[in-house]
């Protein structure tokens, strides 16, 4: 084994065990951001549970004040996902230049140097390729269904619900 063969192996050894990390993280990530829809749900509903036992119109404000951080927050998260799931694109672009090299080598001898060439550019480490997320990021960012649709909807209806809890007669005394 000559010395360019180990060292592709060794680049190649790197690029999968970054994958795997890559891999890892995102689906920590995503795990996280269900957490996030999950709880983000449960306090919206209880708090607007709170504003029409107790005629209390603030708690359905409230409800609305929590759906506007979980939105940032499952925002932020998706911008992770969205900056870890390119990574692994880009892995994987690599893990693929060099198995069609393996594949068809002999026949196209232009894929060894583009695949040792990719080998070589990668720089290495998701975590020092992670970019700070910047408010400006979270508006051009694309838009997952709970973005686009389930909180806007449940800001407009924590809002109708504060306007009818304010309209509905004060519980009565026992």
């Amino acid at each position: 084994m000559n010395e360019s063969t180990s060292e592709r192996s060794e680049l190649q050894r790197l690029v999968e065990l970054e994958y795997d990390r890559t891999s890892k993280f995102i689906e920590g990530v995503a795990s996280q951001g269900s957490t996030v829809r999950g709880w983000a749900v449960t306090v919206w509903v209880a708090l607007l549970g709170v504003a029409f036992s107790q005629r209390l119109w603030p708690a359905a404000l409230l409800a609305l004040a929590a759906i506007v951080v979980f939105v940032l927050l499952d925002a932020y998260l998706t911008a992770l996902y969205e900056q870890a799931l390119s990574r692994a694109r880009q892995l994987e672009r690599i893990v693929g230049l060099q198995y069609s090299f393996l594949a068809r080598g002999a026949d196209d001898p232009s894929l060894e140097e583009q695949a040792f060439v990719a080998l070589a550019a990668h720089k290495y480490g998701l975590y020092s390729g992670l970019r700070t997320v910047h408010f400006q990021d979270l508006m051009k960012m694309r838009k997952n269904m709970f973005l686009r649709i389930v909180y806007p909807t449940m800001g407009l209806l924590a809002i109708a619900s504060s306007v009818v809890v304010n309209l509905l007669p004060p519980p009565a005394k026992t």
